[in-house]
């Protein structure tokens, strides 16, 4: 019985092991290409290069209307790429936001 019992603990670790490797896989595939386009758009929108890249590589959450936002802090708020930087270096979760909602909070 002991022995089944390590034999289904073993199992157990395999398999979560497994499963948090798909997951950073995935992970990988779905946000890589998303923080490249960001931090190309935080380039065109007057920040560094390397302070772009950075910001965007600690990204972990894209909501589905990110770009909306990003684009609404440029057009609604005049903010340039610089201070959208500053402002994702301290709140990863800011691309979650819906964009009417951080614009009216940030106003």
């Amino acid at each position: 019985e002991m022995a089944l019992e390590e034999e289904m603990r073993r199992k157990e670790g395999d398999y979560a092991r497994q499963l948090f490797s798909l997951r950073e896989e995935e992970a990988r595939i779905i946000l890589e290409p998303l923080k490249a386009e960001l931090a190309q758009t935080l380039v065109g929108m007057g920040a560094g290069k390397d302070e772009a890249r950075l910001v965007a590589q600690v990204q972990t959450s894209f909501g589905d209307e990110w770009r909306v936002m990003v684009a609404s802090l440029r057009e609604e708020l005049e903010m340039k790429g610089t201070n959208i930087c500053n402002m994702l270096s301290r709140d990863r979760s800011l691309l979650l936001l819906r964009p009417e909602r951080l614009v009216r909070f940030v106003q």
